[in-house]
């Protein structure tokens, strides 16, 4: 009981400290609903920006979706991405390249130059339970993404799910000399 009563505590404030900060920093930040060709009736999520383009995960449908147990139906949810021109947003295409028809493909990030995507790949086990792995493309000269590659099994392990890749790049500067690492978080 004392265990819960101190994360309570912990998480009560965390919270009020957020409400003094956004209070704070209202004057900083303005959030902005997207119109209605990036925000669809169904789930929309891990939003990436880069280079005027917005690419993001989502189950895109127009009709209700229902399944029943014992249903063999799938609905994967797949990577688009939108152009910013000027004050709105062109209409979300899908990524053919990195999508897979019998897969969960989202969380799509790049390197900072751009050139090399990681993403997930989400799929169904026997057992119904969802497994998922990184991959990795390179764009091709035309600007479309070249063939998927699963990344080593240091990173996909059997024994866990690897998902929600980002990449960051650290530069540790020592004696007027800079040194980068080039990190892929997961």
């Amino acid at each position: 009981y004392k265990q819960f009563s101190k994360f309570a505590r912990m998480a009560k404030s965390g919270c009020n400290f957020s409400l003094s900060k956004i209070e704070e920093d209202s004057n900083y930040i303005k959030i902005i609903h997207l119109e209605n060709d990036i925000n669809h009736a169904y789930s929309d999520f891990a939003p990436y920006y880069h280079d005027e383009k917005l690419h993001f995960s989502t189950l895109r449908y127009d009709t209700v979706l229902t399944y029943d147990y014992g249903e063999k139906g799938f609905y994967p949810v797949q990577i688009y991405t939108s152009e910013k021109n000027e004050e709105s947003w062109s209409e979300p295409t899908e990524l053919d390249e990195l999508n897979n028809s019998d897969a969960h493909t989202a969380n799509f990030t790049t390197n900072p130059e751009g050139d090399v995507a990681y993403f997930s790949k989400c799929f169904n086990s026997h057992h119904n339970n969802i497994y998922c792995q990184i991959y990795e493309s390179t764009k091709n000269e035309d600007g479309t993404w070249g063939k998927n590659h699963k990344l080593h099994h240091h990173i996909n392990a059997h024994s866990y799910s690897s998902t929600q890749p980002t990449y960051g790049r650290l530069i540790k500067k020592k004696k007027g000399k800079s040194d980068t690492l080039d990190v892929l978080y997961f």
